[in-house]
């Protein structure tokens, strides 16, 4: 499995290739993170799909008939290797509460509508909720789809371990490159050592 700051290097340094513009429309933005995931997916020989729902087997009775807007399955183990949600409301409780109940790589795209500590501490009572966990959670947090203008705000990203610890940081410079374009430069990530 890929680490978690590869994909977010990964994501920063192709983000222009998504062809996203200024003043694009929410969807637009949805669809081609959409995009990127099944790409990379794919390309990791992963099965890849969109709108997985939640069956009774999974074992959260609470979330049968949701549906996950995308996962990764392992084609051998047939286990998850990978689960995104991507929300651009402030209404991301459903979306927490379904990814902390899978395997793999647990990761959330958002926008810029909570600060930190609010997101960190959404995660960690949800973990609680549902007992122990197993994976990392990476929360990717975009800037705001119409703020595209001089100062550029920063993409973040946040990894939480299965405790509710956050153990990595990332954080790079939005520009609008040709044809207005938005990209990403000057990107980096820190892991917190124990």
């Amino acid at each position: 499995m890929v680490k978690e700051s590869e994909i977010f290097y990964g994501f920063c340094k192709y983000f222009s290739s998504l062809g996203i513009s200024i003043a694009p429309t929410p969807s637009t933005w949805k669809y081609r993170v959409y995009y990127f995931f099944d790409l990379l997916g794919r390309m990791l020989g992963y099965e890849v799909f969109t709108e997985d729902t939640f069956k009774k087997s999974d074992g959260v009775k609470e979330l049968v008939g949701k549906r996950l807007d995308m996962t990764w399955i392992s084609p051998v183990s047939h286990d998850y290797a990978f689960a995104l949600e991507y929300e651009n409301t402030r209404k991301i409780d459903d979306e927490i509460c379904k990814l902390v109940c899978v395997t793999g790589l647990r990761v959330l795209v958002i926008f810029r509508y909570f600060n930190d500590k609010e997101i960190i501490e959404k995660i960690r009572q949800t973990q609680e909720k549902h007992g122990p966990q197993k994976s990392n959670f990476l929360v990717l947090i975009l800037p705001e789809y119409f703020q595209w203008n001089e100062p550029f705000e920063k993409l973040r990203a946040l990894l939480i371990d299965p405790k509710g610890q956050v153990i990595g940081f990332g954080s790079a410079e939005g520009y609008v490159g040709a044809n207005e374009i938005c990209a990403f430069k000057n990107t980096s990530w820190k892991r917190r050592t124990a």
